[in-house]
Parts: C-alpha cells; sequence; structure tokens
C-alpha cells in the first residue's frame, strides 16, 4: 500500500494500492495451505483406498508432485502478476530478481505449466481404460496406443517450452513503455515487467 497520491490509467491505481500486496500474501499462503492440509488428504487416500491400481495410483502421485513444482514455482520462485490491459507480465519473486534474460523466465515458466498436463492425460486414459475394459464397445485404448497419446502430448508440450526458448522477445518499446507511469511503478518494485 504504498502510494496514494495519484490515479493511474485503467484504474492500475488499484493494483499498486492495494491488490499486489494481497495477491503476494495470497501467494505465500496458497502452498503452505494445500502441503499442509490437502496434498497430505489426497495421499492418505491414494495409499490407504485399496480400490486404487498400482499404475492409477502412480500417475496420481506423480500429478500431485507436477501440480506441487506448479504451485512452488509460481507462488515462491515468480510471484506472477498479468498486467491488463497490456500485453505484459510482472513478476516480482526470487528468480525474477536474479537478472535473468526474459525467455529463460518464460522457458521455466512454460515447463512448470505444462508438467503436470501429460499426468493428468495419463491418469484419464487408465482411468477410462479401466472403466470400459469389461463392457462391449469399441472404444477402448490399449496401452500401446495410451502411451504412445501421452508420448505425443508431451512432445507438443515440449516444442511449446522450446519455442518459448527460441522466439520469445520484449516488445521493440518496451523500455519506453517502462518509463510510462501507468506502468512505472511496477519497473520501482524491483521485479521484471515483461513485455509483449
Amino acid at each position: 500500500m504504498s502510494n496514494f497520491s495519484s490515479e493511474l490509467l485503467y484504474n492500475l491505481h488499484w493494483d499498486r494500492d492495494y491488490a499486489l500486496d494481497i495477491i503476494d500474501t495470497c501467494q505465500m499462503i496458497l502452498p503452505f495451505l494445500t502441503l499442509t492440509a490437502i496434498r497430505p488428504v489426497i495421499f492418505y487416500v491414494l495409499f490407504k483406498s485399496p480400490s486404487f491400481s498400482s499404475d492409477i495410483r502412480w500417475g496420481y502421485v506423480a500429478n500431485m508432485m507436477a501440480l506441487f513444482l506448479h504451485e512452488f514455482n509460481f507462488c515462491f520462485l515468480y510471484h506472477l502478476q498479468l498486467v491488463t490491459p497490456f500485453a505484459a507480465f510482472y513478476c516480482e519473486g526470487p528468480i525474477c530478481r536474479i537478472g535473468l534474460p526474459i525467455n529463460i523466465l518464460m522457458v521455466y515458466m512454460v515447463f512448470s505449466m505444462v508438467a503436470s498436463i501429460p499426468t493428468f492425460l495419463y491418469i484419464l486414459l487408465r482411468m477410462h481404460y479401466k472403466i470400459v475394459s469389461d463392457t462391449d464397445t469399441n472404444f477402448i485404448f490399449s496401452r500401446r496406443t495410451q502411451f504412445a497419446l501421452v508420448f505425443f502430448q508431451s512432445l507438443i508440450l515440449l516444442i511449446n517450452v522450446i519455442a518459448c526458448a527460441i522466439f520469445t522477445e520484449q516488445s521493440t518499446n518496451a523500455e519506453e513503455m517502462k518509463k510510462n507511469p501507468v506502468l512505472a511503478w511496477l519497473t520501482a518494485r524491483g521485479g521484471t515487467l515483461m513485455l509483449f
């Protein structure tokens, strides 16, 4: 709640004076809440319930680990905020304050976003297989087909991560825009403002 003296276009003074501090506090509390309250319950159900087969159980474990990675990255390392109406992200976590190039920041961010997708698809396909295997439907995926689907989706997601490394760059007038009072307050906070 830093500076109440001036209003900004697009009501960004609300973000400056209130929202960013509130969101940062929530981002610090959320992982502790999920790590101490929600995740243990999920793991308890996974390992105490006899109805889960081992492939579903370990798929859920992999998915929970990927979701934990996502929470850790976004809530601790990044503290990422979308800056509307601009095509911009602002991040003020520790990883954004050490001077890494924007394409490296984006690669790590995108990887942590997509890491849980293949694990979720694996769980979905295995559960579909187990549900319809006792029916007379023709719409059933073999293990080989399931593996191929997860592999190709993972490959497409990996291509997206690589594309972020190659093609991510700031807007040509990013330095000018950062000096504009509408965005200068973000730069003054000490994080990284990514304008696309």
